[in-house]
């Protein structure tokens, strides 16, 4: 994949999980490892079958756990986000 074929807007999927507290603790690590146990589960494709990726990185806020998964051209470089794979918590209701 050359970097004109990386798309302009990034394609993003959003999961609710009702375990999002236990997410927390996690390394990046085995934050992806059950990032690969969900899609390997779920009925529905999550994840694009053209995704061309060789690299990632988690970012982590009180809402919010993205994985976002990058094409890297060349060693040192940023890298360009080309998915984006967040857990978000479920509503409390009282």
């Amino acid at each position: 994949m050359n970097m004109k074929n990386i798309p302009k807007q990034t394609k993003q999927v959003t999961l609710v999980d009702l375990d999002f507290d236990n997410l927390k603790p996690l390394n990046d690590k085995a934050l992806y490892e059950h990032f690969q146990r969900v899609c390997a589960l779920s009925k529905k494709k999550l994840v694009p079958k053209n995704l061309d990726s060789n690299a990632f990185r988690v970012t982590r806020n009180p809402k919010c756990i993205s994985i976002h998964f990058l094409f890297v051209a060349r060693k040192g470089d940023p890298g360009a986000e080309v998915f984006r794979f967040s857990f978000t918590p479920a509503p409390r209701f009282a």
